[in-house]
Order: structure tokens, then sequence, then C-alpha cells
């Protein structure tokens, strides 16, 4: 499968061999502990912010999904506490003045309450407490390929490589791709 549109990289093409499968194991599993523990833990605050979600911002609904490309290139959807307005579609990038964020749901950014969701994505496994921030399709579009191998490799391996590349990207541009 390509991945991104690009014939440069696919599912198939990169070598897991090498990978120590014991400590990916070690990490899934601590992954999987955290989220759960973090869910129970935080169900009784999340309720209370459920409410003021719902009376401060009336319309839409309390979480935001969308589609993001995970490890190994596998598509899955990312849950958020929404903090905008209903997206129209035309727009994929979100900047820090951007219009469409309500004064709550700035709030909610600024504390990264609107990402404690992102707990349940952790424990079905398709995102990790540690490691890279899974991109859209779109996002990896516009990467070049070797940024966006980055987010199809494991996240031992990735946490690593993203700090190399960063280094490299950030010498030979005045605009990186990693800001937000």
């Amino acid at each position: 499968e390509l991945i991104a549109h690009s014939p440069l990289l696919t599912t198939k093409s990169i070598n897991y061999s090498k990978l120590n499968k014991l400590s990916l194991g070690i990490k899934h599993l601590f992954d999987k502990i955290a989220a759960l523990f973090g869910i129970i833990l935080l169900s009784p605050f999340m309720l209370i912010i459920f409410v003021i979600h719902k009376i401060v911002m009336t319309k839409g609904s309390f979480i935001f999904k969308q589609e993001r490309i995970g490890q190994y290139g596998k598509k899955f959807y990312i849950y958020k506490i929404r903090t905008m307005t209903e997206n129209d579609g035309n727009v994929f990038v979100t900047t820090a003045n951007d219009e469409r964020i309500l004064p709550f749901g700035r709030w909610l950014r600024k504390t990264k309450i609107d990402e404690i969701v992102e707990l349940v994505n952790v424990l079905k496994g398709e995102m990790s407490l540690v490691g890279t921030r899974p991109p859209t399709e779109e996002m990896l579009i516009i990467l070049p390929p070797p940024c966006f191998a980055i987010y199809l490799t494991a996240s031992l391996l990735a946490a690593k490589t993203l700090l190399r590349l960063m280094f490299t990207v950030s010498r030979k541009t005045s605009t990186s791709v990693f800001e937000k």
C-alpha cells in the first residue's frame, strides 16, 4: 500500500527485523496499563469538563475525531475534545491564532486537557504515550519522504530518528515543518 501517494515508501519497504520485540512488547504493555489507569483516574474530571463544554459550547459534539496515519502506515481515528467551531473541511492546519478556536477551547488547548481523550487511542493500541504525533494524510503529502518515514517506524526508533531529522532540517531551513 502506498503511503501519502508516494511510490518511494510503502508499508512493505520498511525493514522491521531489527526491532527488539521484547522492548516493544514492554512499552506497549506499559502504554495500555498507564492509559487505563489514566482513564479511570481522570473520568470524574472529564465528566466536569463535559458538562462545562456542553454549557459553553452549545453547538457541535464534545468529541472531535480525525483520521490519522499511525505506526506502519495504519489509518485510525484520533479522538480529542472539540475546541473549535465545526470545520467546513477546507482547512486541515490549525494555527495558534485560528479564529475557529473558541475561548473555552483555547483554555482546553493551553492546558492540554483536550488531549486527555487520546488515552482511548493509546488503550486501543493506535498511539503511544511517548512518540511522534500521528499526522494526517494531508500532512504526509507535504512532507518530504525522509520526514514521513519516521511516522511509519516503531516509536522506539522514531524518537531518536526524529531528533536527528529535526536538527538536520532546522539547520537547512528557516521554517521548520515541526513547528506547532
